[in-house]
């Protein structure tokens, strides 16, 4: 059975995994009541309003507040009540199936503390974070979950924010200011793929010279290209004879699907591929099975751990891991720490996850 990854001490030990743990502290706030009414609409537009993305499990208003993120952390007394509490929420977007499980749990997590959500979906574009944060700046949220598209792009609204006094907890991309951070170090993520990958290869493809890989990333997204790159260093920590001849960018499956599709009439010998998420790479899974590359010396893999990604690595096929990172127990996380901060307490403003290298033989723990 694979263990999780631990950035600490550069290797794999057995923990036990943080979903208890969030759950746990996730039902603290499941006492301050909910309300059993809830409304939805999302537009398509990239910059579409957020108050035109409203999605309600309390109804009363809430006012940004004056003073600073800081100092408000030590003035409790002043914090709304749950039923008052605003969050806002953004991220990459909507394609992405990890994206909608954490979605789903920051829901889940809002409504059970009685907060208003407020989601804006920027469809994966930087202007359209820029315009949610702008949009819920001006709405007087308390506090924001955001998974910015370029940290340096959205970082004078998340000055701002701050300075008003609402919260900014940031997930997975850490930009230079925040309040809080839940997420996985890219590096670590891209790293957990490689070693498993790389071992793969030494059980199955040890005795061939050369192995033929490829990657696929998202590079669009500054911070990603870490996770590319980890993918890299963690193979070649564990072998020395695979050959990453070609990458592309490709997070969603239609463009995981044309760029292996691509790879494999430019390198018929392609044995590997690994992508930065499911999405792409089970894009990819699709091609190679189109072109009958189904063979036992074929290894796809991706990271995320998503409904569809696990069941390909049950089916015991050439999809044969994944990476969890558990986005239902991030998303738990992201809202304590907002209803934390809002009332003054002291939260770990760093949060990180375990990694799990999944593969067929304990695919069945995270289904």
């Amino acid at each position: 059975m694979r263990t999780p990854y631990n950035s600490s001490n550069g290797g794999y030990k057995m923990k036990k995994r943080v979903l208890a743990m969030v759950l746990a502290a996730a039902m603290a706030f499941s006492m301050a009541g909910c309300s059993s009414s809830s409304s939805q609409a999302q537009s398509s537009a990239a910059g579409a309003s957020a108050a035109e993305q409203s999605e309600t499990a309390g109804s009363s208003e809430a006012q940004a507040p004056d003073a600073s993120a800081a100092s408000q952390a030590s003035e409790a007394s002043t914090a709304p009540s749950a039923e008052g509490i605003k969050i806002g929420l953004t991220f990459l977007n909507l394609d992405n199936p990890f994206f909608v499980a954490f979605k789903e749990s920051i829901e889940a997590a809002c409504k059970d503390a009685g907060v208003e959500l407020i989601f804006s979906d920027s469809q994966g574009t930087s202007e359209g974070q820029i315009q949610a944060m702008e949009d819920f700046i001006s709405m007087g949220v308390n506090a924001i979950i955001i998974t910015p598209q370029d940290g340096e792009a959205v970082l004078p609204q998340i000055k701002e924010a701050r300075e008003k006094g609402i919260y900014v907890v940031c997930h997975t991309i850490m930009p230079e200011e925040y309040d809080a951070y839940v997420g996985a170090e890219e590096h670590d993520l891209g790293y957990c793929l490689g070693v498993a990958a790389g071992e793969w290869i030494k059980e199955n493809l040890g005795d061939q010279e050369k192995v033929v890989a490829a990657t696929l990333n998202y590079d669009i997204a500054p911070t990603v290209i870490a996770r590319k790159e980890g993918i890299i260093d963690g193979v070649n920590s564990v072998v020395d004879n695979v050959e990453f001849v070609a990458t592309e960018t490709a997070g969603e499956t239609a463009a995981g699907m044309a760029a292996a599709e691509t790879f494999l009439t430019t390198y018929p010998d392609l044995q590997v591929l690994l992508g930065i998420n499911d999405a792409g790479a089970l894009g990819a899974y699709e091609a190679f099975m189109d072109a009958g590359k189904t063979g036992d010396d074929i290894l796809i893999g991706g990271i995320d751990a998503t409904d569809e990604g696990l069941a390909k690595v049950a089916e015991g096929g050439i999809y044969r891991m994944t990476v969890s990172q558990n986005p239902d127990a991030m998303g738990k996380k992201c809202v304590e720490d907002c209803l934390g901060l809002i009332n003054g307490e002291e939260i770990e403003k760093e949060y990180y996850v375990e990694l799990v290298a999944v593969d067929k033989d304990n695919v069945e723990e995270y289904r």
